[in-house]
């Protein structure tokens, strides 16, 4: 079985895949979609002295790529402590919406059987502000989609 893990560093991520990993056995996906350095759009309405130069951008684009990559190599570790075979993927994606395609789009690519995400991976004043990424993952997931409580106990 080929599986797709939503990982984001969170607790509730890795007790998906702890709890995946008693379930089913097979390959894992760990996918992260992180957020790139945006340039904001009124940049140029902005004072010249609080805009970041192409510079800065560019460097603070590196540690966003750096800090995706030890995030993912976490969940990497994570399924392997699971029993999976995994594999890192990173996919850019700033806002609500960007994560959930990028997690459906990733598990459409890979021919993952199901896709395992935490039912939270934000705080729930966020969560309910900005909607729930793991409910938009089921709704719109062409396979089954295992979400894990945060109070999940042993199945």
């Amino acid at each position: 079985m080929r599986l797709l893990c939503a990982y984001d560093g969170s607790d509730d991520a890795e007790r998906a895949i702890a709890v995946a990993g008693r379930l089913v056995t097979g390959d894992a996906i760990v996918l992260y979609v992180w957020p790139p350095v945006v340039v904001p759009p009124l940049a140029g309405a902005l004072p010249p002295d609080a805009v970041l130069t192409p510079d800065q951008l560019e460097e603070l684009d590196q540690r966003q790529r750096a800090r995706a990559r030890d995030i993912v190599e976490q969940g990497v570790a994570c399924a392997r402590r699971a029993g999976f075979t995994a594999e890192p993927e990173l996919q850019p994606g700033a806002g609500v919406g960007e994560i959930w395609r990028a997690i459906v789009a990733a598990a459409d690519e890979h021919a993952a059987s199901l896709i395992v995400i935490g039912r939270r991976g934000v705080s729930p004043i966020r969560t309910l502000l900005l909607g729930s990424i793991a409910s938009a993952v089921v709704h719109h997931a062409k396979v089954p989609v295992l979400v894990v409580p945060e109070d999940a106990s042993n199945p």
